[in-house]
């Protein structure tokens, strides 16, 4: 039973994780507030025909703002565009002109001007082509001095010769330099005719005006001169503003007549339309359906939207990506996209053409990279195979000549140097085997060369005699750099200290080669590597020094590895001692001569 309960709730977790079950539930409570407050109003409209007068007024208002508010938005836009560009400065004035014909054109009908006007207020660069001096229109110095966006409304443009809208959007330079405005003008239509085609009352839905922000007048429903019967006073006009959009409310107009206004946004925070009946004019209700089942049906259509787009521009593109991804980390083949990458948003064609592009350079990278290192390997392999031949070469003339020069002093000399030779192959042999690519085991190193070299140096002495073995070697690892010199100092500190091993107070003979390391003092810092050689008997006297050709090599290794050697002198014997700081691979030492 507990499992059960236990997938449940996995499952649960599941579907919670879905993105377009997240959106539906908080859609579904976001709109489960504006649905109640929805039937509630109905439920008024149908009982109280004044109810139902707001509400028709608010919607026909909020609907001539949308139909207006789409050419003003535009002009506005091409209005910001053009004050992002300023023409003037990049074009000869017929230039100019020419491309906003062009713009003009592309804009629709409404848009009757568009034009750069500067600072001194003359235009040379519109649509006209012909130059025009807007100095000396009433306001120009205030709007020229206040720099920020606005609307006029103009009786009769001098250059259009009708009623106009116009948007002026402030013109900045990347100095923040203020160059004039860029103007685009819209014819005036009738709203209402544009909105309700298929009206057949005689008397229109409500009327309605135009006012900027600061309340001036831009267009209306009436003539100009008979606005004074559809609007309140000027007094009134920033309360009238300031209201909310869905409120309606009733104020007297500037004539004395008692109307009903509802106040919509045309563009935000620029633009507003206040639509207004007499008291008592009755409006048309549609009663296609009852009202109590329109916030219902906004609900499902908003929420079956919602979650459709959601999983099909979002969660499924995002998903069939995700799995593409997936299989190419896994298997390094990039499958070609699925036929719903063309169907995508632009942003996440974006992230699919830029993770295809990314996949083909690393899959060519990696090849080429994996080539690379097989032509580094073969040509390492093949230096290191040379180096080894040669070694033995160089110790086998010395073996030729050993043989050939007939003088004993000359021959043990020629021998030592062809046993020298014969170690460093076999230190390099080691070094560099093939199964040995990076960091090299100090330990298995040092074990490989130690226990054949022992038994060579100990095969003269007599069987009861021979020293044993000791080894203590601790998991190290060294870059080659650095184990060939370590590996050297051992070879030549072995033989130098078991020619003088003697018993100890035990009465044992023995040879020990320990390798350990100390933990770094400070996080990041590498070890301190000890490597040290010692055999049994007594300690070498100070006046016993030796100062041969094998000292001078073990302190030549030590300074290749930037360490350094010490004698130790016991009661338990006699030793050297090698002591250097493991360097990563990219840190080894350069190689110093000996």
């Amino acid at each position: 039973m507990w499992r059960l309960g236990r997938r449940l709730r996995v499952a649960r977790r599941r579907m919670w994780a879905s993105l377009s079950l997240r959106l539906a539930v908080m859609l579904s409570l976001a709109l489960v507030p504006l649905g109640l407050i929805a039937i509630s109003q109905t439920t008024e409209l149908r009982e109280r025909y004044d109810r139902v007068s707001e509400l028709n007024l608010r919607v026909s208002a909020e609907a001539l703002a949308r139909q207006e508010g789409m050419a003003i938005e535009t002009a506005l836009g091409a209005a910001e565009a053009l004050a992002s560009t300023y023409l003037p400065l990049a074009a000869p004035a017929a230039v100019c002109s020419d491309a906003l014909r062009r713009l003009k054109g592309r804009l629709g009908q409404r848009v009757v001007f568009i034009g750069f006007i500067p600072v001194d207020g003359m235009m040379t660069c519109g649509t006209d082509g012909a130059p025009h001096d807007f100095s000396t229109f009433p306001g120009f110095d205030a709007h020229m001095t206040r720099r920020t966006l606005f609307v006029t409304s103009t009786e009769e443009s001098r250059i259009s010769r009708t009623r106009v809208i116009t948007v002026h959007s402030p013109i900045w330079t990347e100095t923040e330099e203020f160059r004039g405005y860029a103007s685009v003008a819209l014819a005036t239509e009738d709203l209402i005719e544009g909105c309700c085609p298929d009206a057949t009352v005689a008397e229109p839905i409500l009327d309605y005006v135009l006012l900027d922000r600061n309340g001036a007048l831009l267009d209306a429903s009436r003539e100009m001169a008979a606005v004074d019967a559809i609007l309140p006073g000027e007094e009134e006009r920033a309360e009238v503003l300031a209201r909310p959009p869905e409120e309606t409310f009733v104020a007297r107009t500037a004539s004395g007549e008692t109307r009903r206004f509802s106040v919509a946004e045309v563009v935000p925070m620029q633009v507003f339309l206040v639509g207004s009946v007499p008291i008592g004019l009755p409006t048309r209700l549609d009663q296609l359906m009852p009202p109590n089942i329109y916030p219902v049906l906004m609900w499902l259509i908003s929420l079956a939207l919602v979650f459709a787009v959601v999983e099909g521009s979002l969660v499924a593109p995002v998903r069939a990506m995700a799995d593409r991804m997936r299989e190419f980390g896994d298997t390094r083949e990039l499958r070609p996209p699925s036929a719903t990458v063309a169907a995508m948003p632009l942003e996440l064609r974006r992230i699919e053409t830029a993770f295809a592009e990314t996949a083909a350079r690393l899959v060519q990278e990696e090849a080429q990279l994996a080539d690379t290192l097989h032509d580094k390997e073969v040509l390492l392999k093949e230096v290191h195979h040379r180096v080894k031949n040669n070694l033995q070469m160089v110790s086998s003339i010395l073996n030729m000549q050993m043989r050939e020069a007939g003088d004993p002093a000359i021959e043990t000399v020629l021998g030592k140097a062809a046993g020298r030779i014969a170690s460093l192959a076999a230190v390099h042999r080691q070094v560099y085997s093939a199964d040995r690519t990076g960091a090299v085991g100090a330990d298995e190193l040092l074990r490989e060369i130690v226990l054949p070299l022992s038994q060579t140096l100990m095969s003269d002495w007599p069987a009861g005699e021979r020293p044993g073995l000791r080894l203590d070697l601790a998991p190290i690892r060294l870059t080659p750099d650095q184990a060939m010199p370590a590996a050297m100092f051992v070879v030549e500190a072995l033989p130098y200290l078991l020619a003088e091993a003697q018993p100890d107070a035990d009465g044992a003979r023995w040879v020990l080669v320990r390798a350990t390391d100390s933990p770094p003092v400070w996080e990041g810092d590498m070890a301190d590597v000890w490597i040290e050689v010692r055999r049994s008997g007594p300690a070498r006297s100070e006046a016993d020094e030796a100062s041969g050709l094998g000292l001078r090599l073990i302190r030549g290794f030590a300074r290749q590895l930037q360490g350094e050697v010490h004698e130790g002198r016991t009661e338990h014997g006699h030793g050297l001692a090698l002591r250097f700081r493991a360097m990563p691979f990219s840190d080894a030492p350069p190689e110093i001569g000996v």
